[in-house]
């Protein structure tokens, strides 16, 4: 479990599991920036090692915004960034998984590496019973 300390809170963070998200990044020795505007993308919660985009989305804060988010993982995906999005379940109780996918990704060169990483909890609508995307 990690925990974070009064110290380790950022003001650009838009929420508490950013928060845990960062720390626990950045205590594996990751290089993690908080809020980075990216050109034609926007701004990102988070930008690790310079080529990783992670993203922490809340349910309530992204329900409806999904359209929007693809979009904008389409266009990182174009400008050579990987994208890692992190629902709140996986950044609160799974944060090892996180820490590890995150890490895989800033550390692949090309082939399987490259793409989105979808770390969502079991029970969300869009993924099909064996865990998949559904139609």
């Amino acid at each position: 479990m990690f925990r974070v300390s009064p110290d380790d809170l950022d003001p650009r963070a838009e929420s508490g599991i950013e928060s845990l998200v960062r720390v626990a990044l950045r205590d594996v020795g990751l290089r993690v920036s908080s809020q980075v505007a990216i050109p034609g993308v926007g701004r990102v919660d988070f930008l690790v090692e310079g080529r990783v985009i992670v993203e922490v989305d809340g349910r309530e804060w992204h329900r409806g915004e999904q359209e929007r988010d693809y979009r904008r993982d389409l266009e990182a995906l174009q400008r050579g960034y990987r994208v890692v999005r992190v629902d709140y379940v996986h950044a609160v109780v799974h944060a090892p998984l996180v820490v590890a996918a995150v890490s895989r990704a800033a550390s692949a060169v090309s082939g399987p590496g490259l793409g989105v990483t979808f770390l969502r909890s079991p029970e969300d609508p869009f993924l099909d019973s064996r865990g998949g995307v559904g139609a």
